[in-house]
C-alpha cells in the first residue's frame, strides 16, 4: 500500500498523530487535554472540570448491539484538575446520523448538582433533537451504582482512571522544535539536530498519564438508538461543555472535542512549552467554535502542516480536509477500533507516529499502564491518591 493510499486510509488517525506532536510537558497539552492558555490557566479552578480530555466510541464487548460512548474529563483529576464535575454546567455528545457531519440529528446533555458532604454529586441525563427539546433518560449519584438508561442501555459518571498513554514530555519537545523552526525562531537544540531523537534512546520513554485520574461520563446504549435506521450504521459524534464561568461570556460553550490532538497541532499553537506567546494562534477561539465552523479552517491547518511538519502540499491538504470538521467517525457494526471510533486500549500514537513521520518513528515507546474491565463501564477504577503520585501528577501538569 502506498503511503497516499495508506493517508487515506487512516485519515482521522493522521489527525491523531499529527496532535500528538504538539504537547508540551509545561502546559499539558495532551491530546485534548489543557488544550490552550485559557483552558490551561483555569485548569486548577472550578472550571478545570470543563476542561474535556478524550471522546471513546466503541461496539460494546458485552453485547454487539451496543454502542459505548465515553466522555472524559479534568485532567489529573483529583490532584490538578478539579475531583467533581462543574455543577450546573451541561456535558453535550452530539451526534450526527444522517450522513452530513455538520448537522447533529441527537443532542445528549449530562448536568450535575453541586457535591454533597461525602463528595457525590448528582446527574442528570436527557436527550433530544436539540440543545432545546430534551426527554429524561437517566438520573443517577456520581461514584455510585451503574443506572439503566429509559429505553434500554446503562449510564454512570465518576472519577476513573485516566485511560490515556503516551510520551508527553517527546512530543512536546518535538513539537516545540518543529514549530520555533517553522517560525525562524532559535529552538536551542545543537545545529543539525533531529527533532524525533526525543523518541529515541537514550532518551527514557515516560507515560505522562500513568497513575493520573480524570472524570467521566459513560453511556451504554443499542446501537439502532443512535442509527438513522437500522440498515445505516454510520454515525458521528463531537463532544462540548458548556457553562456559565464567570468570565462575562454567559452560559457559553467553554470546549470541545471529538479526535484527539486538533487543538494542539493542526490548529496554530498560541504558546510554547516554556510559556513563550506565538503569533497568530488560534487554540483559544477554535474552543468556541462548532464542527460547522471547521471547514474555514482548512486552509490553516494545511499552511501548518506544511511549514511545520514538511508534508506535500496535496498531502496537507488531504489532511487538512480529514482533521476538520473535527467529528469523530464510527461505524457500529465494526470492531476494528481506531479510526473506526477509539477502543480504550488503541494505541492511537504510535499509528499515528509512524505516518507523520514516514516511519522514522514507529512508536513512542510507551505502553498502556491502564487495566480496563470487560463488562461496564469498561474503564479502569480510579488510582489511589498516595503523596507520591501526589507530587508526581502536579510536577507534570504545573508550568
Amino acid at each position: 500500500m502506498t503511503r497516499l493510499r495508506t493517508i487515506r486510509r487512516f485519515g482521522w488517525a493522521v489527525a491523531l498523530v499529527v496532535g500528538c506532536l504538539a504537547i508540551p510537558p509545561a502546559v499539558v497539552h495532551a491530546a485534548d487535554h489543557r488544550d490552550g492558555p485559557r483552558i490551561t490557566d483555569l485548569n486548577n479552578t472550578p472550571a478545570g472540570a470543563l476542561d474535556l480530555n478524550d471522546l471513546y466510541i466503541f461496539v460494546s464487548p458485552v453485547n454487539k448491539d451496543n454502542t459505548v460512548f465515553i466522555q472524559t474529563m479534568s485532567p489529573g483529576a483529583g490532584i490538578v484538575g478539579p475531583g467533581f464535575f462543574f455543577p450546573g454546567a451541561i456535558y453535550e455528545l452530539r451526534i450526527s446520523n444522517d450522513g452530513n457531519d455538520l448537522n447533529d440529528e441527537i443532542v445528549v446533555q449530562t448536568t450535575f448538582s453541586g457535591p454533597n458532604a461525602s463528595g457525590q454529586q448528582r446527574f442528570v441525563i436527557t436527550a433530544g433533537p436539540d440543545a432545546m427539546n430534551q426527554t429524561a433518560l437517566a438520573n443517577g449519584i456520581t461514584n455510585g451504582r451503574t443506572v439503566n438508561v429509559r429505553g434500554g442501555g446503562k449510564a454512570t459518571a465518576g472519577i476513573f482512571d485516566d485511560p490515556f498513554f503516551f510520551d508527553v514530555n517527546a512530543t512536546s519537545r518535538v513539537n516545540r522544535e518543529l514549530t520555533l523552526t517553522a517560525l525562524g525562531l532559535q529552538t536551542g537544540a545543537p545545529a543539525g539536530s533531529d527533532p524525533t531523537r526525543f523518541f529515541k534512546r537514550p532518551n527514557f520513554p515516560q507515560d505522562f498519564f500513568g497513575g493520573a485520574n480524570t472524570l467521566a461520563i459513560i453511556i451504554e446504549v443499542p446501537r439502532f438508538r443512535v442509527q438513522s435506521n437500522r440498515k445505516s450504521p454510520n454515525i458521528s459524534a463531537w463532544i462540548r461543555s458548556v457553562a456559565d464561568i464567570g468570565d462575562g461570556r454567559g452560559f457559553a460553550q467553554f470546549d470541545r472535542t471529538a479526535i484527539p490532538s486538533i487543538n494542539t497541532v493542526v490548529v496554530p499553537l498560541s504558546r510554547t512549552i516554556n510559556l513563550e506567546p506565538l503569533p497568530n494562534g488560534l487554540q483559544d477561539q477554535f474552543n468556541f467554535l462548532s464542527p460547522a465552523d471547521d471547514i474555514g479552517l482548512r486552509p490553516i491547518a494545511e499552511n501548518r502542516l506544511i511549514t511545520v511538519f514538511g508534508l506535500p502540499a496535496d498531502t496537507a491538504n488531504q489532511l487538512a480536509n480529514a482533521f476538520l470538521p473535527d467529528v469523530a467517525h464510527f461505524d457500529t457494526t465494526d470492531k476494528s477500533g481506531f479510526p473506526n471510533g477509539r477502543q480504550l486500549k488503541n494505541d492511537v500514537i504510535d499509528t499515528e507516529l509512524g505516518l507523520l513521520t514516514n516511519g522514522a518513528v514507529k512508536s513512542d515507546r510507551v505502553n498502556n499502564d491502564s487495566f480496563f474491565r470487560q463488562n461496564f463501564p469498561y474503564i479502569g477504577t480510579p488510582n489511589p491518591v498516595t503523596k507520591v503520585l501526589k507530587n508526581q501528577i502536579q510536577s507534570r501538569m504545573t508550568p
